[in-house]
């Protein structure tokens, strides 16, 4: 029985069975296109933000406190809840990300604030 582990291409032996491990980081291209960053808002004010959410840590209690604070700033801000986008975790999570710029279309989104658990 091993008493460590090797990632990598190399096997790994736990109590007289082998794993094949797979690192999460992928390989770097070195011919990448980089897309250019969106234009900032110049206020929030008379503007309508998204959230997303991953439905995982407590979406469900910040964003309504995000929310009451940014309306205090902001009296004119409206707001799309994270369940008209779908959580981007899970088996659907590529077409929600996939589809977040035609949902923010036609919903009216001017800016999306994600959340992610963690």
């Amino acid at each position: 029985m091993a008493t460590g582990f090797i990632f990598g291409k190399e096997n790994v032996h736990v109590e007289e069975r082998a794993y094949r491990l797979f690192g999460g980081l992928a390989a770097r291209r070195e011919n990448a296109e980089i897309a250019p960053l969106a234009n900032r808002l110049d206020s929030l004010e008379g503007k309508t933000v998204g959230f997303v959410w991953d439905y995982l840590f407590r979406g469900d209690e910040i964003f309504p406190l995000l929310e009451e604070g940014l309306k205090q700033r902001y009296p004119k801000i409206k707001f799309v809840n994270y369940d008209a986008f779908g959580s981007t975790h899970g088996g659907d999570e590529h077409a929600v990300v996939a589809g977040l710029a035609d949902k923010m279309k036609s919903t009216g989104t001017d800016a999306i604030i994600s959340g992610m658990g963690c």
